[in-house]
């Protein structure tokens, strides 16, 4: 008889325990629902950033071209530059160099030194306009 009545209140402790499981799973799938939906509007947000820089990709690779482009035109010049001051002192002594680039107006001399960075600010200035 004791051992039949133990028995009953586990049963009955077993019903309580199974009567809120039917609750506990509907909490559950509900927090699974959620978390699908998140992980699908993650899945969207990567897919739409993915769009979003194969586009920019598109836009950039004409600008790189075109960077590069001047990047080469600006090596030329640079080796003209050299070839210029080179045959500008060819065959001549220094007081005929020396005479010749006092005669020549606005010759910075320097400007070897420093064109790169007024080359530099002069693109990267902003300009106001109407």
């Amino acid at each position: 008889m004791q051992a039949n009545d133990g028995l009953s209140k586990k049963l009955v402790l077993l019903d309580i325990v199974h009567s809120c499981c039917p609750d506990r799973e509907r909490e559950l799938m509900d927090i699974f629902k959620d978390m699908e939906k998140e992980k699908d509007d993650w899945r969207q947000t990567a897919l739409d950033q993915v769009e979003r820089i194969k586009k920019l990709e598109e836009v950039i690779e004409p600008k790189s071209k075109q960077l590069t482009n001047v990047e080469g035109r600006i090596q030329v010049l640079e080796n003209e530059k050299t070839v210029w001051l080179g045959g500008l002192s060819m065959g001549k002594n220094e007081e005929e160099i020396a005479a010749m680039l006092s005669e020549t107006n606005n010759l910075d001399i320097e400007g070897s030194k420093t064109w790169k960075d007024k080359h530099c600010k002069l693109f990267t200035k902003q300009y106001p306009y109407v």
